[in-house]
């Protein structure tokens, strides 16, 4: 594999209220660029921190959304890197 290969990665967060325990679980996917598998992995991890957030909900209850796991790790077949590239080709140019 070359440093060229991009990964799907999805991972599960869960939801917790302050009163209430564990509301539900949420997935996210993620998309990272990495030489391996493994590398893959750590880079998803790192993406947690853009999906987890503490706040309060109407009721005054603090809420968390905490990371848990990555569910599922997939490398793309080249065919969707090509559209990703160009799809973020695109933005860039403002089309």
């Amino acid at each position: 594999m070359n440093s060229d290969s991009w990964f799907a990665a999805s991972l599960v967060l869960a939801v917790l209220n302050e009163r209430r325990g564990l509301w539900r679980r949420v997935t996210s996917v993620v998309i990272v660029e990495a030489a391996d598998f493994e590398e893959a992995f750590h880079k998803a991890c790192r993406q947690r921190h853009d999906q987890e957030l503490d706040y309060l909900n109407a009721e005054g209850e603090g809420v968390r959304w905490a990371f848990e796991k990555v569910a599922t790790l997939d490398m793309l077949p080249e065919v969707l890197r090509r559209r990703y590239r160009d799809l973020l080709g695109a933005r860039a140019a403002g089309q």
